[in-house]
């Protein structure tokens, strides 16, 4: 597959100084259908000035003839999905396959734990759990236990593992209840200590 056509010069300028009224500016002169690479910096312009939707029509235009720029479009449009609302999982999805290069997919990754921390509970309900990658699943469980004040969840997760991210915090959240079983808050305690958290295991 042919590379991708650089933007040309003032554009790539204004992108790399993020002077986004320029680029918006600089992309809305040039003939349409906008290249890939072009698209992209319309799009990142659009959501840094407000305008998500239009990022994502950019987007959703460029993405089939994208070529090796897809996922930088994926991830660029799993943000804008994010700004108006909406789930980014559709774009970004394909990005956390085991082919896909790592930085790729931690960036996928990223995209949707910002996406959980303010997204509806019940349409964090509607992403598929076994379709994410493990830590993935795990961030997830914990979100929906947190934000959903679920007590027997986040319980169930911290017996699964210890030691993660997704453990500490929902340790975290369960040690502030202070409503605790003697045998539950053993189980909190240990959580706290694998995640680092010495002082909040103490106050136990």
């Amino acid at each position: 597959m042919p590379a991708a056509s650089p933007p040309p010069g003032d554009l790539a300028n204004a992108v790399r100084a993020a002077r986004w009224s320029e680029v918006r500016t600089v992309t809305a002169a040039l003939p349409r259908p906008l290249p890939p690479a072009v698209a992209l910096a319309a799009a990142r312009a659009a959501r840094e000035l407000g305008e998500p939707q239009r990022a994502l029509d950019l987007l959703h235009a460029a993405l089939p003839g994208a070529g090796e720029l897809a996922a930088a479009l994926r991830l660029e449009a799993g943000r804008a999905a994010s700004a108006v609302g909406m789930d980014p999982w559709p774009w970004v999805s394909p990005l956390l396959a085991a082919a896909t290069p790592a930085a790729q997919r931690r960036a996928a990754a990223a995209v949707l734990r910002s996406a959980w921390e303010t997204a509806p509970l019940p349409a964090l309900g509607r992403v598929p759990p076994a379709a994410l990658p493990r830590p993935l699943r795990r961030d997830l469980a914990a979100v929906l236990a947190v934000r959903g004040a679920d007590r027997r969840a986040a319980l169930r997760l911290l017996a699964d593992r210890i030691g993660d991210r997704p453990a500490l915090r929902t340790a975290e959240w369960l040690a502030g209840r202070g409503d605790l079983a003697p045998a539950d808050a053993l189980t909190v305690a240990e959580a706290l200590l694998a995640g680092g958290a010495w002082r909040e295991a103490a106050a136990l």
